[in-house]
């Protein structure tokens, strides 16, 4: 199957995509300000907010709800039908997400350019840099290994922490 403009992609240029186990499909396409959901052989499209950037990022959260970084530093939640901006509720001077992972505790995790790591949970923020012992601020990726550790990608290398250490600072 091929999906592209053709079919209603606002971009045949694609930079991120996130399968669901509900069998949803969010695509991030470039050079568009939107987001957009296929399910059950319909796409739907959720219009970003004006300077917001493309998509760089997706993510899942243990609640359903699809999470949407933009090149316009913009934290994005889509919950049902409505698109929310949550970023005013993460950094107090907003930096480039790079990466965005969501855990089956609640947590939104999203790896910043220079800013670290982040956390959402139950509504609180939370963040660890180099200076508390994180061994890199920009983090591109985050990966999960499901016996705890959290595992990163950034401009020094791959490392891990547990998700324990993390939780206990």
């Amino acid at each position: 199957e091929t999906l592209d403009q053709s079919k209603g992609l606002a971009s045949n240029d694609i930079g991120s995509l996130l399968a669901t186990a509900s069998g949803e499909l969010w695509i991030g396409p470039r050079g568009a300000e939107v987001v957009q959901c296929r399910k059950d052989g319909q796409l739907r499209t959720f219009q970003l907010p004006i300077g917001g950037g493309s998509v760089i990022a997706l993510a899942m959260d243990s609640a359903g709800d699809c999470w949407v970084a933009t090149y316009g530093r913009r934290l994005l939640r889509v919950h049902g039908e409505v698109l929310s901006d949550e970023t005013a509720g993460t950094l107090a001077e907003p930096c480039e997400i790079r990466g965005l992972l969501g855990t089956p505790d609640g947590s939104l995790w999203i790896g910043y350019a220079g800013q670290g790591l982040g956390r959402l949970k139950a509504g609180r923020f939370s963040q660890w840099r180099t200076d508390q012992g994180l061994h890199d601020d920009y983090i591109c990726n985050i990966l999960p290994d499901g016996r705890g550790r959290l595992w990163f990608a950034g401009n020094r290398g791959i490392f891990s922490v547990r998700e324990m250490d993390l939780e206990d600072f």
